[in-house]
C-alpha cells in the first residue's frame, strides 16, 4: 500500500495491490498440521520403544498427550474381539491438580449403549462436547475429581491392519475444550501406538503363559523332563527328580542311562531310534535311584525336531506306576488266587443276592455262574437242611459277625455235598455293611474218610476186644479138649461115658471153630501162606459151594484171561469165598444168581487209603457178585462189624463178613462193595498181586513119638499148664514147670538142671516168650526153644517168631500136635 500525492484540488489518495492468500494459508496449515503429526508421531516411536508392558506403554504415551492437546483425564482399554468386551489398562485423572493414576476396575464391559460404542463398531474417533445440563444428568459417574465432569470428551480406535486392538481417550473439564487438530492428533497417536500396545499384550499374555506353564512345570505331580538325543538331561522338573532320587535340579546335564541297567538302557536306544523318525512311544521304564531303589516309570515320550527338521531330543511326560502295578500285581494274585482256588467263592450284596461266583463253585455245584447270579445261596439249600443251623447263620450275619460252620448242599444234579464254611462281612469306608464273601470248602470226602476212620477205628477197638477174648477161649478150650481126650483114652470102646465125652469134644470144637473166626476177624488167626492163583483157590471150592448156596440159586464162574497170584492162605480164601456166598445166598431166599469172577487190577493211593489201605499198586481181585435184594444205605456201614446181623435170632452169629474183613486185612488187602437195594450186591476182595513163583514142596509130617528129653514149660495159666505137663510126662518126657517167663530164666540158669528144649507162651505176665527166649538163650546157647500162643502174633514178636528155627503152636491144640511139634523141635 503505498499513498498517492494528489494534484491541486485533488483528493489524497491510497494505492495498493491486494493478493489472494488463502491457498498458501492453507498450506501453510496443512504442513504445519503434518509436522505436528510428524513429530507426534515420532515422539510416540519414542515412547514406545522399549516398553515391555501394556502399563509401561500407557505411561509413556500419557507424556506425548499432555504436550499436544488438553488432558485432564487419559486412559487406555484393551478390546477383546472374541467376547467383544473392554477392559481398562491405565487410567489417569486430574487429582489435586496433577494427573494421577486411578485404579482400574477389574471388570470388563461391553460396548452396546456406551460412549464409545460409536468407537468400536465405526473404528472412527468421537469427539463429545456437553453441556452443563447433560453433565448433571443422572447416570453419569464422574472419576478423579467427582465435582468436576468431564465436559469434553474424545476417543480414537487403536487399530492395526484394521484389526481393532483398543480404544484410546482424553477428557477435559473445560467445555469445547478439543477441535479438529486435537482429533487428528490423537489419533495419529493412536495409530502409532496401537501396535506397541498389541505386542505388548502379545508379550504380557506369553509371559503370562509362560509363567501358567512354569508353574505347572514346576508344581505337576508327575514328572516332566526334556533330554537330548544323546539321553542327557537338560532340564527336568522337581516331580522328575524326585522320582529319580535326586535333588531338584540334580538331573541337567546328567545321562538318563546312570538310572537303568544295560537291558532297560538297550530298549531305551531302540525307542529312541523310533521317536528320531518321529514316531510318539510310550513304554514302561525301569530305574534305579542312586540309593538302590527301585521305581518304575510310564513315560510317553515326544520327539522334538529344530526348524531344519533335524531331531533335537525328546519331550518326555513320566508317571510313577511302581504302587500302581504292586496294586495291579496284587489284584492279579488275589484274582488268579480266587478263580483257581479249589474252595467254592461266593461273593453277594448285602441282601445275600449272588454277585460272583468262582471256577469252584460251578464245578463243585453244576451250577454255572450265569445261573447262579442273581439268585441268593437258597438255590443250593437242601431240602432237609438243619434249620437251627440255618437261624443261626442268619442271626449271625445280621449282627455283623463271622459265621463258621457245616452244611450240606444240593448240587445241580440232586446230589448233595457237604460244605465246611465261613461267611465274612465286607464293610466301607463308613462301616457299613455293603457285601458278604463266602468261602466253601469241599469236605464231603473228608466227611466220608472220618466215618471210615471211626468205623475202622471201632472195628479195631472190637477186634481187639474179640481177638483177647478169643485168647481166653483158647486157653479154657485146650483144657477141655485136652483133658477130655486123655480121659476118653482110659475108657474101653463100649463105655458109655464115651459118647458123651464125644458131645463134650465136639461142642468144644465147635467153640473153636467160633474162636478161630473171631481172631479172623482180629487178624490174629495163624495163617500159612503160599503163592497161588485165584483162579485154582476158587476151583478148589466150587464143589462145596454149590452145596453151600442150594440147587435154587445159579453159581457162574468167571475165570480172568490173566489171573492173579496172591500169596495167600488158601484156606482162609476159600472161606472168604464161602462167608461171601452165604451172604449172598441168604439174600436171595427165592433163588438168584451169583457170579464169581477173577481178575487183576491196578488201584491209586486215593482209592486205597478210602479203603483202609495203606500200598498203591498191582492186586488181583476177587468179586462175589448176586442179584438179592441189596444192602440198604443205612446198613452199609455197619457190615463189617462183628456180631451185626439183620437176620432173625438163631439165623446167624454176625461174623461171616466180620471174619471175611479180617482174613482180607491180615494178608494186607482190601474189601469194597457196591449196593443198590433191590439190584443185589457186589463184594470186590482186592489181595496184593506176587511174581509168579514155583509152588513149594509139601512137607511130610512128622511122626509122632514121645521121648525122655527134660522140658521147660512156662504157661501162665494153670489149667493149660497143667494139661500140657500131663501130656508130656505121659509121653516119657520130664517137664519142668514155671509159671512166667521170669521163673523160666531163673530154672534155666541153675546149671545143675539140664534142660533139652524150653516151651514157652509168647504172652506172660512179667516176662513174657520173646524175652525169655532171649535170656536162656545167653545161659544155655544149644537149647531148642518151641513157642504156644493163643492167636498169631503181630508187629516185632511176629518177626521175632519168623527167625529161623521158631517154631509156633497154637491153641488150642491136640496131644498129637503137641508131641509130634514137640518131637519135630528136638529132631531139628
Amino acid at each position: 500500500i503505498a499513498s498517492v500525492i494528489p494534484r491541486a484540488g485533488q483528493t489524497p489518495l491510497l494505492r495498493g495491490v491486494l493478493l489472494d492468500i488463502t491457498a498458501q494459508r492453507r498450506a501453510d496449515e496443512a504442513l504445519r498440521a503434518l509436522n505436528e503429526r510428524l513429530s507426534v508421531q515420532t515422539e510416540v516411536a519414542k515412547a514406545t520403544a522399549g516398553s515391555m508392558t501394556p502399563e509401561e506403554l500407557c505411561d509413556r504415551l500419557l507424556a506425548v498427550v499432555v504436550e499436544v492437546m488438553p488432558a485432564d483425564s487419559f486412559y487406555v482399554d484393551r478390546w477383546n474381539p472374541e467376547t467383544e468386551q473392554t477392559k481398562g489398562i491405565r487410567n489417569f485423572d486430574l487429582v489435586n491438580g496433577k494427573l494421577t493414576p486411578v485404579p482400574v476396575l477389574d471388570v470388563v464391559l461391553g460396548h452396546e449403549g456406551r460412549l464409545w460404542s460409536e468407537v468400536i463398531s465405526g473404528r472412527r474417533p468421537l469427539l463429545i462436547h456437553r453441556e452443563r445440563a447433560e453433565i448433571t444428568e443422572p447416570g453419569f459417574v464422574p472419576f478423579g475429581e467427582t465435582d468436576r465432569p468431564s465436559a469434553s470428551l474424545l476417543y480414537a480406535p487403536m487399530i492395526v491392519s484394521n484389526r481393532l486392538v483398543g480404544v484410546m481417550s482424553v477428557q477435559s473439564y473445560r467445555p469445547q475444550a478439543y477441535t479438529q487438530r486435537h482429533v487428528d492428533l490423537l489419533m495419529a497417536i493412536a495409530q502409532q501406538a496401537a501396535p506397541a500396545l498389541e505386542a505388548t499384550l502379545l508379550a504380557e499374555r506369553l509371559r503370562e503363559s509362560e509363567e501358567r506353564h512354569r508353574l505347572i512345570f514346576e508344581h505337576a505331580s508327575e514328572g516332566i523332563a526334556m533330554v537330548d538325543p544323546e539321553e542327557r538331561y537338560l532340564w527336568a522338573n522337581t516331580a522328575h527328580c524326585v522320582q529319580m532320587g535326586v535333588e531338584p535340579g540334580g538331573l541337567t546335564g546328567r545321562s538318563l542311562r546312570e538310572f537303568v541297567e544295560a537291558e532297560t538302557w538297550e530298549r531305551l536306544t531302540r525307542e529312541t531310534a523310533k521317536r528320531r523318525q518321529g514316531i510318539v512311544s510310550r513304554y514302561e521304564l525301569r530305574i534305579r535311584q542312586p540309593g538302590g531303589t527301585e521305581r518304575l516309570l510310564f513315560i510317553s515320550a515326544i520327539p522334538i525336531f529344530g526348524p531344519d527338521g533335524a531331531f533335537q531330543g525328546t519331550q518326555g511326560f513320566l508317571m510313577d506306576i511302581t504302587e500302581r502295578k504292586r496294586a495291579e500285581e496284587e489284584r492279579e494274585r488275589l484274582a488268579k488266587a480266587v478263580e483257581q482256588s479249589a474252595e467254592i467263592i461266593i461273593v453277594t450284596d448285602a441282601n445275600h443276592v449272588i454277585e460272583y461266583v468262582n471256577p469252584a463253585f460251578e464245578r463243585i455245584t453244576g451250577y454255572t455262574a450265569a445261573e447262579a447270579i442273581g439268585q441268593t445261596p437258597r438255590l443250593l439249600q437242601n431240602p432237609g437242611h438243619d434249620a437251627a443251623l440255618a437261624a443261626d447263620l442268619r442271626a449271625t450275619l445280621a449282627r455283623g459277625d463271622v459265621w463258621t460252620g457245616e452244611f450240606t448242599d444240593r448240587c445241580k444234579d440232586g446230589s448233595h455235598v457237604r460244605l465246611q464254611v465261613t461267611i465274612s462281612p465286607v464293610r466301607d469306608a463308613r462301616g457299613v455293611v455293603t457285601n458278604f464273601v463266602s468261602v466253601q470248602r469241599d469236605v464231603t470226602r473228608e466227611s466220608e474218610m472220618a466215618d471210615q476212620l471211626r468205623q475202622a477205628q471201632k472195628m479195631e477197638a472190637v477186634g481187639q476186644l474179640a481177638g483177647g477174648v478169643a485168647h481166653d477161649f483158647n486157653n479154657l478150650l485146650l483144657a477141655i479138649l485136652g483133658f477130655t481126650d486123655m480121659v476118653i483114652e482110659t475108657l474101653d470102646e463100649g463105655d458109655p461115658r464115651r459118647t458123651d465125652l464125644r458131645e463134650v469134644q465136639r461142642a468144644a470144637e465147635r467153640a473153636s471153630s467160633l474162636t478161630r473166626q473171631l481172631l479172623a476177624f482180629s487178624r490174629r488167626q495163624m495163617l500159612r501162606p503160599v503163592d497161588v492163583d485165584l483162579d485154582d483157590v476158587v476151583a478148589d471150592i466150587v464143589k462145596m459151594l454149590r452145596r453151600v448156596i442150594g440147587e435154587h440159586i445159579e453159581l457162574e464162574i468167571v475165570r480172568s484171561e490173566a489171573p492173579g497170584r496172591v500169596n495167600a492162605d488158601p484156606g482162609q480164601i476159600q472161606q472168604v469165598l464161602i462167608n461171601l456166598c452165604v451172604n449172598a445166598r441168604d439174600a436171595m431166599p427165592g433163588g438168584g444168581k451169583i457170579v464169581i469172577e477173577t481178575g487183576t487190577a491196578t488201584l491209586g493211593m486215593d482209592f486205597v487209603k478210602e479203603r483202609g489201605g495203606t500200598e498203591a499198586g498191582r492186586y488181583a481181585v476177587l468179586s462175589v457178585r448176586d442179584t438179592g435184594e441189596g444192602i440198604p444205605p443205612d446198613v452199609l456201614p455197619r457190615i463189617f462189624e462183628p456180631f451185626f446181623t439183620t437176620k432173625g435170632v438163631g439165623e446167624g452169629t454176625g461174623l461171616g463178613l466180620a471174619t471175611v474183613y479180617g482174613i482180607v486185612a491180615q494178608h494186607g488187602g482190601l474189601v469194597d462193595v457196591e449196593s443198590t437195594p433191590g439190584q443185589g450186591a457186589t463184594f470186590r476182595v482186592y489181595l496184593p498181586e506176587v511174581e509168579s513163583s514155583s509152588p513149594a514142596a509139601a512137607a511130610e509130617a512128622p511122626a509122632i513119638a514121645g521121648g525122655t528129653e527134660t522140658i521147660l514149660l512156662a504157661e501162665d495159666e494153670q489149667t493149660v499148664r497143667a494139661l500140657a505137663t500131663r501130656m508130656l510126662t505121659r509121653a516119657g518126657y520130664r517137664v519142668l514147670e514155671a509159671v512166667n517167663g521170669v521163673e523160666a530164666v531163673r530154672i534155666a540158669s541153675d546149671p545143675d538142671v539140664h534142660i533139652d528144649m524150653a516151651l514157652l507162651d509168647v504172652i506172660m505176665p512179667a516176662m513174657g516168650g520173646r524175652e525169655a527166649h532171649d535170656r536162656i538163650a545167653a545161659v544155655r546157647p544149644g537149647i531148642r526153644f518151641l513157642f504156644t500162643s493163643g492167636y498169631s502174633p503181630a508187629g516185632v514178636i511176629r518177626e521175632f517168631l519168623d527167625q529161623p528155627g521158631r517154631r509156633l503152636l497154637l491153641k488150642p491144640y491136640s496131644v498129637t500136635d503137641l508131641l509130634g511139634m514137640v518131637r519135630e523141635v528136638l529132631d531139628s
